[in-house]
């Protein structure tokens, strides 16, 4: 090949160059690049590992994942948005000798298969934490604020919520009662089916001959027609018909667990999980150790993020177990704020393990 010829090819190949990123914009347009992340577990909600994940779109493979110790997979691709795509784990467990047995598979020697309906879900959440109240006889908090910051913090920095409103006690943000009912109705009239909403409350909470509430910044000089409590049974009325596919509550309060005393009513009970700092006869103590209420340091900090590295993919019954375990601790420990008459505790009615994650993959 003589030095023209080489600077034909040089040419010719420049040009393909050319027109390849040129037209990568056109290619690209449509397509997304999408991450799930989730946990694979058995009927009997058991974490299965070395489960093999595939997502296809109809038949046709794109990416494979194999699930860890704790049933744990991740999956990252380019989706087109006018695909439909599927991701089914499947695990087979083959026994030679001896008889059949279940361990991971409800039947070993058989494949177990799982198909998912992938969905882009929207995550909301309220948050209200108030130190201050407008009636001033009303003892004041420390750091209750700090804990609706920290939830704030974890649900928009590492769990992935779109849609989040915090409220307080400063002038721009005050958690007066009929606000906060307004954006949690607005909260589960946006949710549609497969979402996420969650209801997080740090300050004093009201308990009183089986009446149970949380006190807004007016509570006892309420505005707009309201007394400034918000009780057990107007939260039933917000999220009784609530379309979303899970709903997660956190009360770090005083009296917190009467709240739920009406939750086997609800008919949406089985999409709750609800965690809360003491039984319904206790008070929930703050810790100037850690400058968060007790429960709220457990469950956010020492679990969620120190133990769990802010994973969207940790149950939150997980969060739970380690969260409960620490607070023990301190309560050995004499850490200030840390008592045996304080237990923190969970309802639970979701029928399967309870994720805040960061994909929005549903079982069918």
């Amino acid at each position: 090949m003589n030095n023209k010829q080489k600077k034909g090819v040089l040419v010719t190949l420049f040009v393909v160059f050319l027109v390849f990123f040129a037209t990568i914009p056109t290619v690209l347009a449509g397509w997304d690049y999408v991450e799930w992340e989730g946990v694979v577990t058995n009927e009997w909600d058991d974490e299965v590992n070395n489960a093999k994940v595939e997502l296809k779109r109809g038949s046709t493979f794109v990416r494979r994942d194999y699930t860890n110790s704790n049933g744990e997979y991740s999956i990252r691709a380019y989706v087109y948005s006018g695909y439909s795509y599927t991701l089914t784990a499947t695990k087979t467990d083959y026994v030679k000798d001896g008889p059949k047995h279940a361990v991971s598979i409800p039947l070993a020697g058989e494949p177990w298969i799982i198909n998912f309906n992938i969905q882009y879900v929207d995550k909301y959440a309220v948050i209200v934490g108030i130190n201050a109240f407008r009636n001033a006889s009303i003892p004041t908090l420390n750091f209750a604020e700090n804990d609706a910051d920290d939830w704030t913090g974890l649900l928009t920095n590492n769990l992935d919520f779109d849609h989040v409103e915090q409220f307080d006690d400063s002038v721009t943000n005050r958690a007066k009662e009929y606000i906060v009912v307004d954006a949690l109705e607005e909260m589960v009239d946006n949710a549609n089916a497969g979402d996420i909403v969650a209801f997080i409350y740090a300050g004093h909470g009201y308990g009183e001959d089986d009446d149970y509430g949380l006190y807004m910044w007016d509570a006892d000089l309420g505005l707009n027609g309201k007394d400034g409590y918000l009780y057990d049974t107007e939260l039933k009325n917000i999220f009784n018909d609530c379309e979303a596919a899970r709903i997660f509550f956190f009360f770090d309060c005083c009296h917190s667990y009467g709240m739920s005393f009406d939750f086997y009513e609800w008919s949406c009970k089985d999409k709750v999980y609800l965690s809360v700092a003491c039984l319904s006869n206790q008070y929930a103590r703050e810790t100037t150790e850690h400058y968060n209420g007790c429960w709220t340091q457990c469950f956010v900090h020492k679990s969620w993020m120190e133990t769990h590295g802010s994973s969207g993919i940790t149950a939150v019954e997980t969060v739970y177990e380690v969260a409960n375990s620490a607070f023990g601790i301190y309560v050995k420990e004499g850490v200030p704020g840390y008592t045996s008459d304080q237990t923190p505790c969970s309802w639970d009615g979701h029928y399967r393990r309870f994720y805040l994650s960061k994909e929005g993959i549903d079982p069918t």
